[in-house]
């Protein structure tokens, strides 16, 4: 406003001038009023475009004042902190957040607040030799340290420290970026715990324990895994996993553990491995660890030794194939009779005497079926009774047996109670020729 009153005023005394020249000399008064006209003419367009250009700057004013405000508040509010440093670590300026952080209040800063005062005392050296570095190498740091604000608890913060030179190359001042990751720290923490906690139960169990990447390389293994295999962690690291299975096992486990790819993710398999004790049987139930994606990403595996386990069945089947062979080339006839009278199992020798199929016999036929009416109760009678005295003496009878097609066989038979369970087994010869 001031700059278009002063254009006002001088474009009035100009004219003012030419009319004073007019009056006192009115021959030329003719010739001059042109000239003052264009001159008055010239003015104004020089008016109007100080006038333009003051809107202008004024409106330039009102942009920079508010972006001054917006960087003002983007400064003071900024979810982390910032602080200005002179060479020698004392606070220059500061934000609001940076206060915040060290848990002081704006009013606290003084010309002489030393910025490594907040910082706890066993910290303090690390960051100097952080800031020396920086400064001889002119360059941007970052580091984590804990700070110890004023009235309040310790707090970890992670920190950027941009170095500022003069001309000379001399540092001047430091621009430090402060962020409170207190929290991160402390979930690092429990995490970390946590993670202890979870392997020294791993290290506590008798089972191996192994853990594998998607190329089935051993990443981690338990105490008792290295101690099955003789070998140190270090030495299992990055192995591959069946470097250590017999070779016959290989293409069967590798089959298996394509299904950890899919739901639910879990499998169970049984190989040879080669332990400090020689080969011995593994089951081992591997289970696929997902990501957010559900996708595997590794592979848990528990094992435990079935070597003994495994030995027994087989000592178990070679004596069953033992006995199944005695019990199907016996000259007797043999036969299985459960507790409520029906026959479970029969020889050959059993089948040919009575006529019956295996598959008939199979259907749950009681060996009362098989015996002439007169003797039924006799027999029952004796068979209840070694049920309640497996040691009663009295095993052998004689009785008369009704073959398939009606035919009477004189049979002289052997009952036995079989040790742990309620079945009897029933051993008969054909007397009938004698």
């Amino acid at each position: 406003m001031s700059i278009n009153r002063g254009q006002h005023d001088k474009f009035e005394r100009l004219r003012q001038r030419a009319q004073e020249l007019i009056l006192k000399n009115p021959e030329a008064a003719n010739g001059q009023e042109s000239e003052v006209t264009d001159l008055i003419h010239e003015l104004q367009i020089h008016q109007t475009e100080l006038e333009l250009q003051n809107e202008e700057l004024k409106r330039s004013q009102e942009e920079i004042s508010s972006l001054q405000k917006e960087y003002f508040d983007l400064y003071e509010f900024a979810p982390c902190g910032y602080i200005t440093l002179d060479s020698k670590e004392f606070i220059q300026q500061i934000n609001l957040t940076g206060t915040t952080i060290l848990g002081m209040a704006r009013g606290d800063i003084i010309a002489k607040t030393i910025f490594s005062n907040y910082i706890e005392y066993s910290w303090r050296g690390y960051f100097r030799e952080v800031l020396n570095k920086s400064a001889r190498e002119h360059e941007k740091k970052s580091l984590e340290l804990k700070l110890h604000p004023k009235n309040t608890a310790a707090k970890w913060v992670k920190m950027l420290v941009q170095p500022a030179g003069n001309e000379n190359g001399s540092i001047v001042q430091w621009q430090v970026i402060l962020m409170d990751i207190s929290e991160q720290k402390e979930a690092e923490t429990s995490l970390h715990n946590k993670e202890k906690y979870l392997r020294s139960i791993l290290e506590s169990q008798n089972e191996l324990v192994a853990t594998l990447d998607l190329e089935y390389r051993i990443h981690y293994v338990n105490e008792t895994y290295c101690r099955i295999f003789g070998k140190t962690r270090d030495e299992l690291r990055d192995q591959p996993f069946l470097s250590l299975v017999q070779a016959e096992d290989i293409d069967n486990t590798l089959k298996v553990m394509q299904s950890l790819y899919t739901p639910p993710h879990r499998i169970h398999l049984e190989q040879r491995a080669r332990t400090v004790n020689g080969w011995r049987w593994i089951a081992w139930e591997d289970t696929g660890i997902l990501d957010d994606n559900g996708e595997v990403v590794e592979i848990l595996a528990v094992g435990r030794d079935i070597t003994e386990r495994k030995l027994a069945g087989e000592a178990m089947r070679r004596s069953e194939n033992y006995l199944r062979t005695i019990f199907e080339t016996s000259g007797t006839a043999l036969c299985i009779i459960e507790e409520d009278t029906t026959i479970s199992l029969a020889n050959t020798y059993f089948e040919e005497l009575s006529g019956y199929s295996r598959q008939e016999l199979g259907t749950k036929k009681s060996w009362t079926e098989f015996i002439h009416p007169d003797d039924v109760e006799l027999l029952k009678e004796k068979h209840y009774l070694h049920h309640r005295d497996p040691d009663n003496p009295l095993r052998n009878y004689e009785f008369l047996m009704i073959t398939r097609n009606g035919e009477e066989r004189n049979i002289l038979a052997s009952l036995d109670k079989i040790p742990g369970t309620n079945r009897m087994i029933a051993s008969g010869i054909d007397i009938t020729e004698r």
